[in-house]
């Protein structure tokens, strides 16, 4: 990557007042393969699409993501829930 590649500080677009950018990470409520339920606070996998597997179907893919082929890593928990606007 070159400096380029890079936005300056006056082309970013601003944050929402809320704070919470509406492209982040999407928490997802249930398993793309076996719709187990899964609160924020649960221990789940996504890929680089935001597919979301609990630790069982994870395994059972082998940590490979059947929608996608990518690579399964565990979800990043918060300390609470986010409402968005």
């Amino acid at each position: 990557m070159d400096a380029e590649d890079f936005l300056e500080p006056d082309e970013l677009e601003p944050r929402p007042a809320s704070g919470i950018d509406p492209d982040s990470l999407q928490y997802k409520e249930a398993c793309d393969g076996c719709a187990t339920h899964l609160s924020w606070v649960d221990v789940c996998f996504v890929c680089s699409h935001e597919c979301t597997w609990c630790p069982d179907c994870a395994e059972g893919y082998g940590m490979v993501c059947p929608n996608c082929s990518g690579e399964l890593v565990r979800r990043p928990r918060r300390t609470q829930p986010v409402r968005r606007v």
